[in-house]
Parts: structure tokens; C-alpha cells; sequence
């Protein structure tokens, strides 16, 4: 990501700016932003073009507002390496460190409402801790898309379950606490991907028994079922 400002003093005009906006070279992620393509982009499926694009572009608001806003929301899971593609990536997500809310088409500023204390941060860039960006995100998502989320959140070490029953207090009483307090109590960090997610919620929904995640299988010598590192599984 580059600043108008950065380009200027490196000697582009805004005439050369908008050549390379024009040219597909580089994309304005913001009100004076920019980021340049990489050849890779073009090979990369739909969403994780979308997902890569929203994170630079939350870099390029957060510095925008100069410190007055944290990124949050599903917009600081990006930046934490959350990856389920259902989630909503339309706008980007900041919380303000005071002063009254504001939305726009491609920025969503909330108000401080809990006000913002503990943060973390991703590569310079300040965000709701991870436990409370799960939570806000989760309380508007579905359940399915939720449960994906935490069970990812867990398995990163992002959050922890009693940060997140934490977070959960800081939201009593707000819509979606519901859905999010679901998803949190069945979370699972053995969960290794959004199917696996899926699937347990789907086989609780049918009343099945409940799966164990990640279970070892070992054959009758007590030797277990997975390939040796190095070695193709016999089919």
C-alpha cells in the first residue's frame, strides 16, 4: 500500500496516478491509497483476491484516520488471518477511539459502545482485541458462519474461550449476542478448516452424535493410521 502522499514525494504526479489506476497496475483502496497488483492476484480464487484486497484496504483507512479509530470487526480478523469466505468483506470495519459513529459505502465507522480499551496489534496496524472482534463479528453473522469463525479464532491461539465469555459480557443485551454466544459455547480449536465447522454443526442439527475432531485411528499393532512424513498413503 502507498499513500498519495508517499507517491508524490517519490516523484509521481497525479497524473501518473491515475495512468496506473488505469492500467490495472494499481487499485485505489481509499480516499488516497493504493496498492499495486502482484502477479499472483490474477491465479488467486475470487474470494481470496477479496480477502487480500479488504485487508490492505484496512491498513490504508486505519492510517487515514491517523489513530483515531482501531480496526474491528471482521475487518481485524482479516488482519489476523481468519479466512472463512462467507464473511461479509462489502466494507471496511473500524471502531473510533471517541466521538459518534458514521458509515459510508466502503468505511463503517462504529462508535466506541463499549469503549475501546485493550487492543492488540497486527504489523503496526491497532485493533480490537481478538476476543472482542470474534464477538463482533459473530453477532451479525449466522450461526454456521459464526461457528467457522471461532473455531478458527481458537485453533489460531487468536482468542481464548475465557476471553470470549469475557467479550460476550461486553455485549449482554446488544442483537446477535445470541447467535455469537452459541457459536462461542460450541466452539472447537481442533476444528481444521470451515468444512469441518460445517459438518459439526450440521450433524448437531440432525441430532447425531456428537464427532470427535482430529481422532487418532491406529491399526491392531497400536501403529497409527497417518502416512509417514515423506511417503504417499496407500490407496
Amino acid at each position: 500500500m502507498v499513500s498519495r502522499r508517499d507517491a508524490l514525494l517519490a516523484g509521481y504526479s497525479d497524473a501518473d496516478l491515475r495512468r496506473e489506476v488505469g492500467s490495472g497496475r494499481w487499485v485505489r483502496v481509499t480516499r488516497g491509497g493504493y496498492a499495486e497488483r502482484g502477479d499472483a492476484v490474477g491465479v488467486m480464487p475470487p474470494w481470496e483476491q477479496a480477502t487480500g484486497l479488504h485487508g490492505v484496504t484496512a491498513r490504508a483507512v486505519y492510517h487515514r484516520l491517523g489513530g483515531r479509530a482501531v480496526v474491528s470487526h471482521q475487518s481485524a480478523l482479516i488482519l489476523h488471518g481468519i479466512r472463512v469466505s462467507e464473511l461479509d468483506l462489502g466494507r471496511v470495519h473500524v471502531t473510533r477511539t471517541a466521538g459518534s459513529g458514521r458509515s459510508g459505502v466502503k468505511v463503517c465507522q462504529h462508535a466506541p459502545r463499549p469503549p475501546v480499551g485493550a487492543v492488540a496489534e497486527v504489523d503496526g496496524v491497532r485493533t480490537t482485541t481478538g476476543a472482542r472482534a470474534v464477538v463482533e463479528t459473530t453477532r451479525a453473522t449466522s450461526y454456521p458462519v459464526g461457528v467457522a469463525v471461532v473455531d478458527q479464532a481458537l485453533r489460531l491461539g487468536i482468542t481464548t474461550s475465557p476471553e470470549l465469555t469475557a467479550a460476550l459480557q461486553l455485549f449482554a443485551g446488544r442483537p446477535g449476542i445470541r447467535t455469537a454466544t452459541r457459536a462461542v459455547l460450541f466452539g472447537d480449536a481442533r476444528a481444521e478448516s470451515v468444512g469441518e465447522s460445517r459438518l459439526r454443526v450440521l450433524l448437531a442439527d440432525l441430532g447425531l452424535p456428537t464427532p470427535l475432531p482430529q481422532a487418532e485411528i491406529r491399526d491392531g499393532n497400536g501403529a497409527s493410521s497417518e502416512p509417514s512424513p515423506g511417503r504417499n498413503p496407500t490407496r
